[in-house]
């Protein structure tokens, strides 16, 4: 695990929990309704980060999968039935440290998916529409050690990945709270 890394991960372990135990209290893949929640929050964060990745992926010399990923969100979610509306503006990152502090929020998310959809296959009696687990799966973890090499290179802008990466998991918290709020 690289120096960067391990200390981002330190250092924003409590944003990371709380983002986590509002996942597992609103949109819990567990149900269809917490299921339909996840991909609609999914959905809205990537594409208020969809500039960023691109950003960033170009840095990390990656390929820039969200525009894909929104895609299958966007179809997992019209076979549910799922209305959906793009009330989010684009984010736009104005340097490079930024742009890989949200991209190790968005590329560490995307590491739970496996275990998310084992949950979802698990605990469904019937099949619900899995296609950006699928390729998130089919993504990672790859991307995630390409991505955290290159974060060691932006030592010197540690606090600009600092903030950037918490406020991303604010962003994520805050369109989770919203989305609980309009579907109580």
């Amino acid at each position: 695990m690289g120096e960067i890394q391990q200390q981002l991960k330190q250092d924003t372990l409590q944003k990371h929990l709380s983002v986590e135990r509002k996942f597992l209290k609103i949109a819990s893949v567990k149900t269809c309704v917490g299921y339909s929640r996840y991909l609609k929050i999914m959905y809205l964060y990537h594409k208020r980060y969809s500039e960023v990745s691109r950003y960033y992926c170009n840095l990390t010399e990656l390929d820039d999968k969200h525009n894909k990923l929104i895609s299958y969100l966007e179809y997992d979610m019209l076979d549910l039935d799922i209305i959906f509306k793009n009330t989010i503006k684009p984010f736009k990152t104005t340097t490079p440290a930024e742009a890989l502090g949200i991209g190790y929020v968005i590329e560490g998310s995307t590491l739970g998916s496996a275990i998310l959809h084992k949950q979802l296959n698990k605990n469904q009696n019937v099949k619900l529409p899995d296609r950006y687990f699928i390729a998130l799966q089919k993504a990672q973890p790859h991307r995630w050690n390409s991505f955290i090499h290159k974060l060691d290179d932006f030592k010197q802008n540690y606090s600009t990945l600092l903030s950037s990466a918490i406020n991303a998991f604010d962003e994520l918290e805050t369109i989770a709270s919203n989305e609980a709020k309009e579907t109580l």
